[in-house]
This record gives structure tokens, sequence and C-alpha cells, in this order.
């Protein structure tokens, strides 16, 4: 649910790191780095998250099924969402076996659970439920993944109030992450027709140079009504997420957006979507 309002002033931050000459810039990277390490290790849980197995080496995880990402590497390369930010304490290219990993699970709940969705022959039927329950699980993994770390980041590194805010937003996040987890898991165990509703699915007949999956929060709709109020800090307030896929095959790209049943606050927006100028959409 990650509100605004909450977030570090990206732009402030960007302009101090602008002003760094080489030698301050490493010196940054180096404590960044090892903060980031730090969070991590401490975030690390004991237990795979899925099956609840006790586990000593974790899966490095791909959010982007791999296929996806060998279809638009470079040399072994990709480019990170850094390439835009452009955030200079963050690399800006990664190789395949590193881009957007997480590890929270074990491999044999990763070899076993997303196989549906992770086999791009499937795509050449009808999207099913299961598929979709896959990517939506996947997506929450890598968030409470995410959550976990921010919050041991916040707790060693001294960003004062913000970052006692940030955390108890966090904290929020998290009990609503667990409650996705739990549809996902049992959508993946017993999926139906129905359980998820497709916002806009497109087949391009061609290989897009991007790949993209998680999940966002959208504030408002194409008109400016309002889907999700990001500024309310009640707990009670639960944001809603819409799914995405953005999968780069051999020769076509799949373009996904979805919610799970119960989400009925993107039903306007859907038929929004839905009314709009195929040329508008792409």
């Amino acid at each position: 649910m990650a509100r605004e309002y909450a977030k570090l002033n990206l732009n402030k931050m960007t302009r101090v790191l602008s002003k760094l000459n080489k030698s301050e810039l490493i010196d940054s990277k180096k404590v960044v780095s090892k903060g980031i390490r730090t969070a991590q290790s401490k975030a690390k849980e004991s237990n795979c998250y899925y099956c609840g197995t006790p586990c000593s080496s974790f899966c490095n995880s791909h959010t982007i099924p791999a296929f996806s990402l060998r279809n638009i590497a470079q040399k072994g390369k990709l480019f990170s969402a850094n390439k835009v930010i452009e955030m200079r304490l963050v690399e800006m290219e990664k190789g395949v076996k590193a881009a957007g990993t997480f590890q929270i699970i074990c491999k044999s709940c990763d070899n076993t659970i997303f196989q549906e969705y992770e086999n791009p022959e499937n795509y050449l039927n009808e999207i099913t439920s299961k598929m979709l329950a896959q990517i939506h699980l996947k997506n929450t993994l890598k968030m409470i993944s995410q959550r976990k770390m921010e919050i041991q980041l916040y707790a060693n590194i001294q960003f004062g109030n913000q970052g006692k805010f940030k955390n108890k937003i966090n904290q929020m996040d998290l009990t609503e992450l667990e409650e996705e987890l739990a549809y996902a898991k049992r959508k993946i165990n017993k999926s139906y027709k129905g359980d998820y509703q497709i916002i806009f699915h497109k087949k391009l007949d061609y290989v897009i140079p991007i790949a993209f999956q998680g999940a966002v929060v959208l504030p408002i709709d194409l008109k400016g009504a309002v889907i999700n109020n990001i500024y309310n800090a009640n707990p009670k307030h639960k944001m809603k997420w819409i799914q995405m896929a953005i999968l780069p095959m051999e020769a076509t790209s799949e373009i996904i957006l979805f919610v799970d049943k119960g989400n009925i606050r993107y039903r306007e927006f859907r038929k929004q979507l839905n009314s709009v100028d195929s040329l508008e959409k792409n």
C-alpha cells in the first residue's frame, strides 16, 4: 500500500547526490550497500514463507520469469528501472541472474508453484485463473520481502521521524499483504474461472524491450475519480492492488492487468480502459 506521502523526498535526494564527486559517490555507494546488506540479513526468515519448512538456503527467485528477461537481454545484461530514475547510488545494469530477485522461499517451492505461468507455451492458449494466481502470489511475495527489508533499513539508518512514520506504513502494508498472500495461496491450490477479473489483456505481435511484473495502487481512474485514497493512514482503509505483468516472449509480448474477484474499486477503471481507443491504450 506504500502511501505516497510517507516516501522519502526522492527529488531532494537526487539533487544532493548530483553534487557528489567521484570519490564521494563511491564512498556513498559503499555505505548504502552495507546498509542494504545488513537490512537484508536481519530481515531474513528462518522458514520458507510459502510452505513453512525450515530453510537455511533460500532460492534466488526472479520477480519476472527468467525466460522474459533472456528475451530482451543484450549479452546477458539488462537495464534496471534506475536507467529512467537515474539514482546515482544504484546500478543501472544487471545480469539476468541478478535482475529483480528476492529470497524468501525455498528452492522446492520456487520450482513447483509457478510452473504454469512461467511456461511460455501456456500463453498460446487462454490465460487461466491458476496462472493469474501464480502471478499474484509472486508479486505479493516480492512485496513482502521488500517491506521486511525496508523495515530493517529504516530502523538501522537515522531517518528521524520520517523513517519511523515510514515503518508504521510498512507494518500496515505487511498486514494487507498477508491477506493478499492468503488469497493467492488458496487460488493456487484450488482455482476456478472467475477468481480473478482481467482488466486488460493484450497480445502484441512483436517483442517489446521492457519486462515488468508487480502490483500497483492506482490513486485515481482515467477521469480523476478516486480509486484509493493514498493519503488515508487509517488501517481500516485498505489499499486495493492491481496486478500487472508485461512479459516479452520469443516473437510476441503479453500485457496483463487484473484484480481478484473481490476487488470492486477498479470496475469503473476497467470500463474506461476498455472504451479507450486502441491506439491510446498502446
